[in-house]
């Protein structure tokens, strides 16, 4: 499904705000909940009680938070991967931010994107239906049109086309700017900066 700022009113970008950051408001309560939870458990362990037993106690809290945790199917990872251009109507103040925090549950693979690994992940690319980079918090790009790449000396590898978002530091406001083409003027080229790739099937 496309949402977009003409389809729907603002009472319904409200709406998606607050499904995207239910997860993750819930992810730091349950977070708190468990180490309060551990800690008070440890006055009342026995001093005699073997290592295992604590690690036991420790991972039951963890996986109960876990499954406690459910992303809603309308997401923003969902909605950047069918329509990337509306991106630019997401209610939340920092898009970027949310998608990452979603993608790292949702992605069925997570990936530093490095120059010495960039020609075999353009390569395992093509076992998935989609692809997104991320660099730092300001840029977001999806793959598109793997077969039409062009090379890059600065990756040693042939780049395929994107579309997605650069927040430039030059802009006063950071304001989100759509861009179109070949994902190496997109991400940049190789530098310190850390760019995950994220991979959906």
């Amino acid at each position: 499904m496309i949402y977009s700022k003409i389809q729907y009113p603002i009472y319904s970008n409200l709406n998606l705000l607050k499904k995207d950051t239910f997860y993750i408001i819930n992810l730091c309560k349950y977070i708190v909940f468990c180490i309060r939870f551990f800690l008070l458990l440890i006055p009342t362990i026995h001093k005699n009680m073997t290592q295992k037993l604590y690690l036991t106690f420790l991972v039951i809290c963890m996986f109960s938070c876990r499954d406690t945790l459910k992303i809603p199917k309308d997401n923003i990872v969902q909605r950047f991967i069918e329509s990337p251009k509306d991106m630019m109507y997401e209610p939340m103040m920092s898009p970027i931010d949310t998608f990452v925090a979603v993608a790292d549950k949702l992605a069925d693979k997570r990936v530093v994107f490095r120059k010495s690994k960039a020609d075999s992940l353009m390569q395992l690319t093509k076992e998935y239906s989609h692809a997104v980079i991320v660099v730092e918090t300001h840029t977001i790009v999806k793959l598109e049109k793997l077969d039409s790449c062009q090379q890059s000396g600065a990756w040693k590898t042939c780049m395929p086309l994107g579309v997605g978002y650069i927040k430039k530091k030059s802009d006063k406001h950071r304001k989100m700017r759509f861009q179109k083409g070949n994902i190496q003027y997109i991400i940049g080229t190789p530098d310190s900066q850390t760019r995950i790739m994220y991979f959906f099937r």
